[in-house]
């Protein structure tokens, strides 16, 4: 599974374009916004988003919340997937379906169109949000409030959609922030009949976010090191990741191989999650050689994806989207800590600013999994690191938690899909 595609399927426009402007000076992480201020309209409604999904039932429940459902005839029940994000979008069902066992294909896919992807940004917002990626100086602007983004609870949204479809949830396939968002369900699955399968989850929902950002690029450093070693075992010498990262935090109107310094931080925390894609380009880097205009192109379109924005000037929708639903999970980032390390402040540069007065979302409450649940870690992942799941492993527990070693973030399709069908009685031995 390509989940980078996953992740940033909101930006796909950013594949055919290559001109970006200049980048100044950095600026701190932006403060929480206070409530009591009248919100500009930071969205504008657009066309409901079915068309977008691909697939025929795809409705609104109550909640304002958009779904879409592939659903064969003589459905058993629902499988929600949410693979991730956020701000990412619903990707093509026929590809998620090749990712699971194949008994799955009597049920019926359900996905939760996230907020943003039914609003379309204000055009001086995309500018305020598109200079808070790019680490550019910006003015306290009344688009700094995500509330209009913010994702509806689960539960409320699922039971919608049962209602709607006449169809049961039975079962739950998620995928790194996919875990924490759909955490709240786990507990409502039939314990001899549901079914629940979790792969490198995020951490869970709490005031973690100035944490999450320094370990975000703390991973992405070593993966990328781990990816290029045996390119850089003899000559010409490689600069270490970290001193590369550290050039780069000072190349901000001058240019690393042709690459303005935002843009290589956002680079090399996309790239981290597939490092072995970019293999060549990260070894250039390092040896400190000259990017070919393809490869400069490849720097541009990875940084726009994973900030979704097209340039410093322009916030896509997932943008806003991204940045409320890290509110509602882990917060505003704290500043306490002041980072010294230049892809964890890239990092940050994409959280908040949070609405004060407005609840988050809070840890999931412990409640008995299905008979029928796996846990997937990768201790090799680039994006979550092990130290978020020692609270998920102890709701699993052993015998439910399996390892799977992939160098950056990952789905682990052949263990997921060797899972034999749902029998009452006779627990899953998770792909083992």
């Amino acid at each position: 599974m390509d989940i980078l595609k996953y992740w940033n399927r909101s930006s796909l426009v950013v594949l055919v374009v290559v001109a970006l402007t200049g980048c100044g000076a950095a600026v701190g992480s932006p403060t929480a916004a206070p409530s009591t201020v009248r919100m500009e309209a930071t969205r504008v409604a657009q066309s409901p988003p079915c068309a977008q999904v691909g697939v025929k039932d795809c409705f609104q429940v109550a909640n304002g919340t958009w779904a879409a459902v592939d659903s064969p005839s003589g459905s058993a029940g629902l499988i929600l997937v949410d693979m991730g994000g956020p701000g990412a979008f619903v990707e093509n069902f026929a590809d998620v379906r090749k990712e699971l066992p194949s008994w799955t294909g009597k049920y019926a896919l359900v996905s939760i169109l996230e907020t943003w992807s039914s609003w379309n940004v204000t055009p001086s917002c995309e500018k305020y949000f598109g200079n808070l990626s790019w680490q550019l100086p910006t003015s306290v602007s009344s688009c700094a409030y995500l509330d209009n983004y913010y994702q509806p609870a689960a539960q409320s949204t699922v039971s919608d959609i049962e209602k709607r479809t006449g169809l049961p949830l039975t079962g739950i396939v998620t995928f790194s922030f996919g875990a924490t968002r759909t955490a709240g369900l786990w507990g409502s699955l039939n314990k001899s009949s549901g079914f629940l399968i979790v792969a490198a989850p995020a951490a869970v929902a709490g005031p973690v976010a100035q944490q999450l950002a320094e370990q975000r690029g703390s991973l992405a450093e070593k993966a990328l090191s781990r990816a290029t070693a045996t390119g850089c075992s003899g000559p010409p010498a490689c600069a270490s990741i970290s001193s590369l990262v550290q050039r780069i935090a000072s190349a901000r109107q001058d240019k690393v191989q042709g690459v303005g310094g935002p843009e290589l931080s956002l680079f090399l925390l996309a790239t981290a999650t597939q490092p072995s894609s970019y293999t060549s380009t990260v070894l250039k880097l390092r040896r400190g050689q000259t990017l070919s205009t393809d490869e400069i192109a490849t720097v541009k379109r990875m940084a726009w994806s994973f900030s979704h924005t097209l340039g410093s000037d322009q916030a896509l929708g997932s943008n806003l989207g991204f940045r409320g639903q890290m509110c509602q999970a882990y917060g505003q980032p704290d500043g306490k800590n002041a980072t010294a390390d230049p892809l964890a402040r890239a990092f940050l540069a994409q959280l908040g600013p949070c609405p004060t007065g407005r609840g988050n979302w809070g840890p999931p409450t412990a409640a008995a999994l299905p008979d029928h649940s796996c846990l997937y870690l990768n201790p090799a992942d680039s994006v979550v690191g092990p130290d978020w799941s020692p609270n998920q492993q102890k709701n699993f527990g052993p015998n439910r938690t399996r390892s799977y070693t992939v160098l950056g973030h990952a789905w682990p399709g052949d263990q997921v899909r060797a899972l034999a069908p749902v029998v009452p009685g006779k627990p899953w031995a998770c792909g083992q």
